[in-house]
């Protein structure tokens, strides 16, 4: 969480003096590790109400129908402020022009809660390989369209589970792109094709302190579909 401070006041400090600002705009006070805290709360109940407009939760029970408790932590404005800084990784600078993916942009939290999903629970003897569509409905040239999936618009991605409890991941890339951060060594020094080495990637990550196997051999049931299954694998695994 103080990253997540750190880097939020570091991009609104870029932001402002890359930027001229109007002269009605509110002044940025650099935030903290309690109003993060209270700002992903409101992210979360707005996930669980839903409402036509934002400024409906910040409304009175005599205009909206309905008052909110979040009105009391933060406020409207504090609250759209905190949505245009908030980064989920360290900001570039003003003058980087390489070229960043969506996934870039959430890369060192992405890191940090899968390491954290795995130090947190220990799976049992299934696994599941399978891949998933997470809800999206914004702008992003890594969103796919799958009219045939339950939810059929989103980030597509590869997890690897144990009843319900994602374990590990890897994001997709549209187009030739494939899986993201797959580790080449299985197609390119073993002939394995992008399917069957993201299973591979998944089932095969170590412990990074101990760097012992987190799914050794012969203690576990990977269960696949026929997307992933070729002779190969299977011999492999």
């Amino acid at each position: 969480m103080e990253q997540l401070v750190e880097w939020a006041n570091k991009y609104a400090e870029q932001q402002r003096e890359r930027q001229e600002q109007p002269p009605n705009a509110w002044v940025w006070q650099p935030t903290c590790k309690q109003e993060l805290y209270g700002y992903l709360g409101v992210l979360i109940h707005m996930g669980l109400t839903h409402k036509s407009a934002i400024e409906d939760y910040w409304g009175s029970l005599e205009t909206t129908g309905s008052e909110h408790i979040i009105k009391k932590y933060i406020s409207r404005n504090r609250c759209q402020q905190l949505d245009c800084y908030f980064r989920c990784t360290e900001p570039w600078q003003n003058d980087d022009s390489m070229p960043r993916s969506t996934f870039d942009r959430v890369a060192n939290l992405a890191k940090y809660i899968r390491l954290t999903c795995r130090k947190l629970y220990t799976p049992g003897a299934h696994l599941a390989v399978d891949e998933t569509i997470e809800r999206f409905m914004g702008r992003a040239p890594e969103i796919v369209n799958i009219p045939s999936k339950p939810t059929p618009e989103g980030f597509k991605i590869w997890v690897l589970a144990n009843k319900g409890y994602i374990l590990d991941w890897l994001w997709h890339a549209r187009g030739n792109g494939g899986p993201v951060d797959l580790d080449e060594s299985f197609t390119e020094d073993e002939g394995f094709l992008k399917m069957q080495a993201v299973v591979l990637d998944l089932i095969t990550q170590r412990d990074p302190d101990t760097n012992e196997p987190l799914y050794p051999p012969g203690k576990h049931i990977v269960w696949l579909n026929n997307l992933f299954i070729s002779v190969k694998l299977l011999t492999r695994l």
